[in-house]
């Protein structure tokens, strides 16, 4: 048995009767694992006897839960102790079909949140000696700050309502770590090199991306390790699960972290195991609001090879691809937005970008505008057009905008838009994009 396969076992051995724990308590004190475990037969976990018993054990969907705090206001049933001993919330923020949903903590359960929290930033090598700002809604993220300060990090404030306040903070402060989305990281550097703000000497040597897909971009992350000289790190989470996958200085896909949650990836349509699904996970350190067999609706491959840091648990290669139920049909062909996104940023020259896909002429069509960086020697429409064409098997349109145009959001950004539906559809006249090419970016001489 090698050592990989050894340690699996190891994990496995160790997580069994944690679950079985996690079975007793719903069956005691959730009224909503009730109802689920008593529609499949599990009575007690002793029905758990060992990892051959784990399929008896029903999958839990985000709709499941979403549908139970409709029925059951505020919070749903999926809790295990009074009302009265919950302490703190957070939500998702919705971006996924506007939908949101909340998870409630009691303090027990806040403290095991600071645990698993403190345990990946530890792992990242977060320090006494290091200086942690953390640029994302408190709200959303509330355990970092905490987590931080354990590991004995100082806390910088992010305060700052545009990017260049944030950007003075910064050099001010002098943070060596620095956390936020991969949006709210490519605004700062974007501002940083229309103002001339010397963010290399930053003093920033961790620049650690959440929230969002990132870093597992290899272009995003050399835009930012470029211009900050910096190193960019991938951490992976959800408002159900906490951080549960982090990067390790080889970069090479983050490492789902097994100490405290069990992970499955599944076939979403036959939901058999599978190398490559959806991402499922079952939190052992949540007792107060519990996710057994949780569908995260992550779509994820794994890496089970091993990786030189020596940490031996699967990766992810390419991080998070997208959302199972996010695909988009073009022509008859699924795509995720992160596909496209990861097309479009190996073209350096494009700054910022938006897509919006419309209906034209019964056919699918793609409109494509794209801030590009003035001093690009490549007609960058056609370098677009050409990558799209030998993806998709068609070109889109492709409008270059005067920078600054399209719109930024602080932290999070949808850029791939589907307005196939809105009786109002989005048109641009045919040649309007080369004029605006010939008078922005081509001088004369």
């Amino acid at each position: 048995m090698n050592s990989i396969s050894h340690n699996q076992s190891k994990i496995k051995a160790q997580q069994l009767p944690k679950l079985r724990h996690l079975i007793k308590i719903a069956l005691e004190k959730n009224k909503f694992y009730q109802k689920k475990f008593k529609s499949c037969g599990i009575t007690s976990e002793k029905d758990i006897a060992s990892w051959n018993d784990f399929n008896k054990i029903p999958f839990t969907t985000k709709q499941e839960l979403i549908n139970d705090q409709k029925e059951n206001p505020p919070y749903g049933t999926n809790i295990t102790a009074p009302i009265h001993t919950f302490v703190y919330l957070t939500q998702t923020s919705g971006t996924v079909k506007g939908k949101r949903f909340s998870t409630i903590y009691t303090r027990a359960g806040f403290q095991a949140a600071l645990e698993v929290e403190t345990t990946w930033l530890k792992l990242m090598g977060v320090n006494k000696r290091d200086r942690l700002m953390f640029a994302l809604p408190y709200a959303l993220y509330p355990f970092v700050a905490d987590s931080a300060n354990r590991l004995g990090a100082m806390l910088l404030p992010a305060d700052g309502h545009t990017s260049y306040e944030l950007l003075n903070n910064i050099m001010t402060l002098r943070p060596t770590v620095l956390e936020s989305s991969p949006t709210a990281i490519l605004n700062l550097t974007e501002t940083a090199k229309t103002d001339g703000i010397p963010i290399q000497k930053s003093g920033i040597h961790k620049i650690i991306l959440t929230g969002e897909i990132g870093a597992t971009i290899p272009s995003i992350r050399k835009i930012i390790e470029t211009a900050w000289r910096a190193d960019c790190y991938d951490a992976l989470g959800s408002t159900e699960l906490s951080i549960f996958s982090f990067e390790c200085p080889y970069k090479t896909g983050p490492h789902l972290i097994e100490t405290n949650t069990i992970f499955e990836v599944i076939n979403s349509s036959t939901k058999k195991q599978s190398e490559e699904g959806e991402l499922v996970g079952t939190a052992l350190w949540r007792k107060d609001c519990l996710f057994i067999r949780y569908r995260t609706g992550d779509f994820v491959r794994l890496n089970r090879n091993p990786c030189a840091c020596g940490w031996q648990s699967p990766r992810l290669d390419g991080g998070i691809i997208g959302k199972v139920d996010g695909t988009l049909k073009i022509r008859a062909t699924s795509y995720f937005p992160t596909e496209i996104e990861r097309l479009i940023r190996k073209i350096k020259e494009i700054n910022e970008f938006s897509i919006s896909i419309i209906k034209e002429n019964e056919l699918d069509m793609l409109l494509v505008y794209i801030e590009v960086t003035p001093t690009a020697k490549h007609n960058v429409a056609d370098i677009v057009k050409t990558s799209f064409y030998k993806y998709f098997g068609f070109e889109p349109r492709v409008i270059m905008v005067l920078p600054g145009m399209l719109p930024r959001q602080s932290w999070k950004t949808i850029r791939v838009i589907d307005k196939r539906d809105n009786p109002i559809l989005e048109t641009v006249p045919q040649g309007w994009y080369s004029r605006l090419i010939t008078r922005c970016f081509h001088k004369k001489g």
